[in-house]
């Protein structure tokens, strides 16, 4: 009864994807639950994408406002229809949706529906190739990806998909233009455009050591005296560049996507990993590995492996917080290269054998 003191049609939606939640699990399903509609508690059962949205260049900037707010409600999977949903897009428009969009957390194309010539494909060979390029770069993370968001599943983060000022809060220029300076996770920093006009930008970057992903190119030093100068970086706009940075103080695992054809996540996982280190002024990084073999409740029955890993006075720590199972299947929890940034600024002995050690927990076969 709409006139009923306790009104539950807000909740209509969190009911239903309850329902549909438990039934999965009964039939021993992983649930993987896409809504519109949300409320309070839809976090817990289903994921989100942004309402029907345009194609026009200034929704991709209210994508990322969305997404951070989603985060900040508690739903941290959400994406925006790239390219957009309503009228017609074109190849730049599309180009410059994917270099942002391909790095959402919930990354889907949805422009299809108004006619067959809207598929990325049919832009032509220059779209097609920024397209691809910008898929391979989000494969390539997806084990980082899915570790930062492993971790707030577990409670001990908060947003993934979140602004600057998130991470610096006593930087005054993180506040300004947040749609344009984005952090993924803790450690990635992604410099964004909304236009199609391919000019330069300048952006005031954080006060932190950053370098390009995956080239490892200093593109920035951490400034003791704040010096706004040595901050401004003219950022090329052409369609075809990404501006990926790894923040000094952090190690991410990567996989070799770039060249190499990749159709799922299922192939992903026959590929080992690396690991790209990047330390900080004092010679410090740390990062996180999270694996699960696709199990009901992993959390909850302690079946996923999550490594810590630690490099500090050139020594690289492995530390096991959960064992859970050793997922024969598979080899992407094998390490094949270790990538140190920055080496040239430490000792030397880190090339000398001897440099792992394995603390905490039982060594990894």
């Amino acid at each position: 009864d709409y006139n009923s003191l306790y009104n539950n049609k807000p909740l209509i939606n969190v009911y239903q994807e309850k329902q549909t939640y438990n039934y999965l699990k009964k039939k021993n399903k992983r649930p993987f639950i896409l809504t519109r509609a949300n409320s309070f508690g839809s976090g817990q059962y289903s994921f989100h994408w942004l309402r029907d949205n345009y194609s026009k260049n200034e929704y991709i900037k209210y994508s990322i406002s969305g997404i951070f707010n989603y985060n900040i409600f508690g739903i941290p999977f959400t994406g925006a229809d790239i390219c957009g949903f309503n009228l017609n897009a074109n190849g730049k428009l599309c180009a410059r949706w994917y270099n942002i969009g391909a790095f959402y957390p919930f990354s889907r194309n949805h422009n299809t529906r108004s006619a067959s010539d809207q598929y990325p494909w049919s832009f032509g060979e220059d779209t097609e190739i920024i397209i691809k390029k910008d898929i391979k770069y989000r494969y390539s993370l997806l084990r980082y990806f899915y570790s930062q968001l492993f971790l707030i599943s577990l409670n001990e983060k908060g947003s993934f998909f979140k602004p600057v000022m998130f991470e610096y809060p006593n930087d005054i220029y993180s506040y300004e233009d947040i749609e344009s300076k984005i952090m993924v996770g803790d450690a990635l920093l992604i410099c964004a455009f909304f236009d199609n006009k391919e000019n330069d930008k300048e952006f005031i970057l954080p006060n932190s050591h950053f370098n390009l992903y995956p080239s490892g190119e200093n593109i920035l030093d951490y400034s003791y005296e704040n010096d706004i100068n040595i901050r401004k970086k003219s950022l090329s706009g052409k369609l075809s560049e990404l501006h990926i940075f790894l923040r000094g103080g952090y190690i991410i695992p990567m996989q070799n996507t770039f060249d190499k054809y990749i159709l799922n996540s299922h192939y992903l996982r026959e590929e080992k990993i690396n690991l790209i280190i990047n330390p900080d002024q004092e010679g410090y990084s740390k990062g996180v590995i999270i694996y699960d073999n696709d199990e009901i409740d992993p959390i909850l029955n302690k079946t996923y492996l999550h490594v810590g890993i630690e490099f500090n006075k050139n020594k690289l720590h492995f530390i096991v917080y959960n064992w859970g199972k050793k997922y024969n299947d598979f080899i992407d929890d094998v390490i094949q290269k270790i990538y140190l940034y920055r080496a040239s600024e430490l000792n030397k002995n880190i090339y000398k054998k001897g440099i792992i050690e394995f603390l905490g927990g039982k060594k990894n076969e």
